[in-house]
This record gives structure tokens, C-alpha cells and sequence, in this order.
């Protein structure tokens, strides 16, 4: 990804690649008391002191060299935190095109919504034991569909995130 992207693009690209909607609140979380609100429904009211709106600061504000990192915060009451780490900085060539690419993935990703760590920790178990219970098929009915804790659909997310270009 360009330097030059969003902080709000950026976790854009990250619930995409997560197969997420925006159905609830996400920052950067540069410090204790600096924040970077970077979803639309807070974007769209007013925010508290140390909240600073993603859409004006990039990634370059945050990550400057290899093995920086900055915590994503997703759905606040469930409470997942991710750390986005810079891995390497390259240069684009003069004729090539500056884009958002995901160029990998493993495993599925949390259901959206699922309860935080310890209620996914629970499923996994029950999935992992292979038994089928009355919990396991609530679970299965609330998704909509079976859900295969190895699944990553690499091409579906790489797709979805290659829309934001």
C-alpha cells in the first residue's frame, strides 16, 4: 500500500480483507490518549478529545520504518485488537500504479460479531471436537452457513480489497 493511504482506507482494507462489515466501531491507537477514529459512524458526529479523524492522517503518520507496529481496534464491545506492523518499504517504479494489494492470509477470521476472543476460543473448541451440540448448531444457524475454522478465501478477499484501487 502506498504511505500515502488513509488511516481510514487502511482499516477499510483490513475489514475487507477480513470479510467484516462496518457495522461497528474502529481506531488506531497511536498512544493512551491519541486515538484515530477511522469508522464512518463516528466520523459522523463529534468526536471526543484525543480522537483525531483518520481521514486526515495517513499511514506514514504512523509507520515510518520496518517492524514499526500500531494497534487496530475493531467492534469495541467485543473487543478484537490487531497489530498492524510495517514489514518492509519499497519504491514504486515512475510507471507504476499506487495500490491497496492483499498478498496473503490464513485461516479463517473471526466471525463479525461473535462475542470476542472468548466466546470465538469456545466455538473453536466445539469445532475442534468435533461434536456436534446444540450450541455448535445455534452457531451455524446464526452464521447462515457450516464454518471451517482453516477456510481463507485468498481471492474473494484479494478481490475485495482490489475494489478500493
Amino acid at each position: 500500500m502506498p504511505s500515502s493511504l488513509s488511516l481510514t482506507s487502511l482499516a477499510q482494507a483490513i475489514l475487507l480483507a477480513f470479510g467484516w462489515n462496518e457495522d461497528h466501531l474502529h481506531q488506531f491507537l497511536e498512544s493512551r490518549n491519541n486515538h484515530y477514529a477511522t469508522s464512518m459512524n463516528e466520523l459522523g458526529g463529534t468526536l471526543y478529545p484525543g480522537i483525531k479523524d483518520g481521514r486526515r492522517y495517513n499511514v506514514s503518520h504512523l509507520l515510518h520504518k520496518p517492524d514499526d507496529s500500531v494497534p487496530f481496534e475493531y467492534d469495541y464491545g467485543d473487543g478484537w485488537y490487531h497489530k498492524v506492523k510495517l514489514e518492509s518499504v519499497d519504491y514504486y517504479a515512475d510507471d507504476e500504479t499506487k495500490a491497496v494489494r492483499l498478498i496473503g492470509g490464513a485461516n479463517a477470521c473471526p466471525p463479525d460479531d461473535c462475542g470476542g476472543i472468548y466466546r470465538y476460543r469456545h466455538l473453536v473448541e466445539l469445532i475442534q471436537k468435533g461434536l456436534q451440540s446444540r450450541e455448535l448448531s445455534e452457531f451455524y444457524y446464526w452464521m447462515g452457513c457450516k464454518w471451517y475454522l482453516e477456510f481463507f478465501p485468498k481471492d474473494k478477499a484479494a478481490k475485495a480489497v482490489d475494489l478500493m484501487n
